[in-house]
């Protein structure tokens, strides 16, 4: 798959989400399970203002990921045992979009990646996913569509 890339500037974003780690293995599991229990909890709110489910990847390796999931949120919510409030502030950051399935969301990560060296920019925070068409609003793989966003210098 081919991908357009560019940079743009992100403003600060709230999450509410649950951080974790998570074998590669058992991502999409911990991601489903996440968003599903930060939904659930934020829509207990009597008001609340979200956005698309985000995945934020702190720290990775061959095994494991460091990863935060949720939704954007306006309001002031406080956390409790699982949920926490994860600020990202506002950045230079350079973007592709994904299309098609999750299983291939990691080409996408090290295509971008790839620009990123080649730009001569450096990586200035943890890599985020933005989730604009979710599997609840598509009808096959072929319509998910999935922002790759990295931080850059």
């Amino acid at each position: 798959m081919s991908y357009i890339f560019r940079l743009k500037k992100a403003e600060p974003l709230a999450l509410m989400a649950i951080r974790t780690i998570s074998s590669r293995g058992a991502l999409a599991h911990t991601l489903e399970t996440s968003f599903e229990t930060v939904w659930r909890r934020l829509n207990q709110l009597e008001s609340v203002t979200v956005g698309p489910a985000i995945a934020v990847y702190f720290a990775c390796d061959d095994v494991t990921l460091d990863v935060a999931a949720g939704f954007p949120v306006k309001e002031q919510i406080a956390g409790d045992d699982r949920l926490e409030r994860i600020e990202l502030p506002a950045a230079s950051v350079a973007t592709t979009i994904h299309e098609g399935a999750y299983s291939r969301i990691p080409h996408a990560h090290e295509a971008l990646i790839e620009w990123i060296a080649g730009q001569k920019l450096a990586i200035a925070g943890p890599a985020y996913e933005v989730y604009w068409v979710d599997p609840s609003q598509a009808k096959n793989e072929s319509e998910l569509r999935t922002e790759i966003v990295i931080p850059v210098t």
